[in-house]
């Protein structure tokens, strides 16, 4: 079975609190913010300090990255991403 056999995904999911989405460039400010609390990244590995080009890089891997090949979603609340998910 390839990627190209799966089921479709969607793009987005809206629930009463939050909107999934495909991330986009526009997300840096956002990812920036919540990603530089050391605490958010304490059992991840992900850099530290985390600065700003890792949140540009962080994007650009999503962004380009093919849907059906490897979807995420970015979790917007209030119009602001506050997390994501990608599988």
């Amino acid at each position: 079975m390839t990627t190209d056999d799966w089921p479709a995904l969607p793009e987005s999911i809206q629930t009463p609190r939050l909107l999934l989405r495909p991330f986009k460039f526009d997300d840096t400010d956002d990812i920036y913010a919540y990603a530089s609390d050391p605490e958010f990244g304490r059992f991840l590995a992900m850099e530290q300090p985390y600065e700003r080009r890792h949140a540009e890089a962080f994007l650009a891997e999503r962004v380009l990255a093919k849907w059906r090949k490897n979807p995420a979603w970015a979790f917007e609340q209030d119009g602001r991403v506050v997390g994501g998910l990608s599988l």
